[in-house]
């Protein structure tokens, strides 16, 4: 769903089904935007602050939109391609 709404997904091969992610290699691969979903893990301000260190928009977001296919992703898809687009600076198209 991400890469269908124009994002390059990082890290591109990730360890595990949950897997960690360290600020600085996400900073150095040029991180543009982070997503932080309430689901499966809920993610919170807590964790928008820790990542607000990295040169990207981190956004709280409602997290059944990736994780519940059919309906909820279909409502999903529009605001992901919002948030990639403004994090490109208007560049990138959502299909």
């Amino acid at each position: 769903l991400l890469a269908r709404a124009g994002a390059q997904v990082w890290p591109a091969d990730p360890a595990g089904r949950y897997p960690r992610v360290e600020l600085a290699e996400a900073a150095a691969a040029g991180v543009s935007l982070v997503l932080l979903p309430d689901e499966p893990y809920p993610f919170g301000e807590q964790d928008r602050a820790a990542f607000a260190q990295l040169a990207a928009p981190v956004h709280l977001i409602d997290g059944s939109g990736l994780t519940w296919w059919g309906p909820r992703a279909l409502k999903a898809h529009p605001r992901l391609v919002a948030l990639v687009r403004d994090a490109a600076g208007g560049r990138v198209g959502g299909g």
